[in-house]
């Protein structure tokens, strides 16, 4: 059993996980969530009135890509 375990481990790929999960639906309920704080922070006056939540998910959004490029490591 621990043979056969061993074996379907190293053939179960990057590909067939992302299709078991996904991550559409978990990227959706994060900036759910995400943004659902920034309302409540800019009501409770944490955060300016005219700062628009979505304007700072795509910031987030863009920041995530390039961490992942990697290309902020040439500037920093």
């Amino acid at each position: 059993m621990t043979r056969w375990k061993v074996e379907f481990g190293a053939r179960i790929n990057a590909e067939f996980i992302r299709e078991m999960v996904s991550i559409d639906d978990v990227v959706a309920n994060v900036k759910r969530r995400f943004l659902n704080n920034l309302v409540d922070a800019r009501n409770n006056g944490e955060i300016r009135d005219d700062i628009d939540p979505e304007f700072l998910w795509l910031v987030t959004d863009k920041l995530s890509e390039l961490v992942e490029e990697g290309a902020w490591k040439e500037v920093f």
